[in-house]
């Protein structure tokens, strides 16, 4: 079965400030950067952010 969409969880092991990783999807790609208290996702190539936990 397929999903319809990617649902983030994201956390960072104890002691890592930031963890940031390409990302693609449907054809699009995506960089995924984690703080401890936070993720943000953004969309490259001229697209919005991402908010919430799922693209």
């Amino acid at each position: 079965m397929w999903s319809e969409g990617i649902e983030l969880q994201p956390r960072l092991p104890e002691g890592w400030g930031e963890l940031s990783f390409p990302l693609a999807w449907r054809g699009e790609r995506y960089r995924v950067t984690v703080t401890p208290d936070t993720y943000e996702v953004h969309k490259l190539y001229g697209g919005d952010s991402v908010a919430g936990t799922t693209i």
